[in-house]
């Protein structure tokens, strides 16, 4: 079971909160101007791209961003969505991706990484050390063709906070 809320004894910070924090800090020393603030601020529950809706207070609401389903997205329009989800989170996940889109993200993303089992495009900026991973994932893969959902599925449940037992063919 993912856990949205840590466990008690566990340590959680919430991305948008590092975002807004960060934000007012800046507005508070000077740094950045009130009218430029409320234009960041106005982005930030959806964003328009033209090509699709960035749902930036997707971590506010449920504890993680907005994971982007790659299919159907050219390498270039997810390389912008990888940029803008960047922008305000410190964790990206975009599923069934190709290594074109990859390469396309990585140019934007140099921090990303790609899985060519489960097909996914991490990046994972989070400082790590203050959270504990919460246990009690497994994933289980019966043969070669449950291994790019299985490895998806492991995937991102560690970029959720998760320790991941694998179990089967690939573990």
């Amino acid at each position: 079971m993912l856990h949205p809320t840590p466990p008690r004894g566990t340590r959680r910070r919430d991305i948008d909160d590092r975002y807004l924090e960060q934000l007012l800090s800046q507005v508070q020393r000077g740094e950045t101007e009130v009218g430029e603030a409320l234009e960041k601020l106005r982005t930030l529950p959806f964003e328009d791209l033209g090509f699709a809706k960035v749902d930036h207070h997707r971590a506010i609401r449920t504890g993680f961003p907005e994971v982007v389903y790659a299919p159907g997205k050219t390498p270039e329009q997810l390389s912008r969505i990888a940029m803008k989800i960047s922008e305000t989170s410190s964790k990206l996940l975009i599923t069934r991706a190709g290594g074109d889109a990859y390469e396309k993200v990585r140019e934007a993303l140099p921090e990303a990484r790609y899985s060519e089992v489960a097909n996914v495009i991490v990046v994972d900026r989070s400082s790590g050390g203050e959270d504990v991973p919460v246990p009690g994932v497994l994933t289980v893969a019966a043969g070669t063709s449950d291994l790019p959902v299985a490895e998806e599925a492991a995937l991102t449940a560690e970029l959720m906070g998760n320790s991941v037992e694998r179990c089967g063919t690939w573990a």
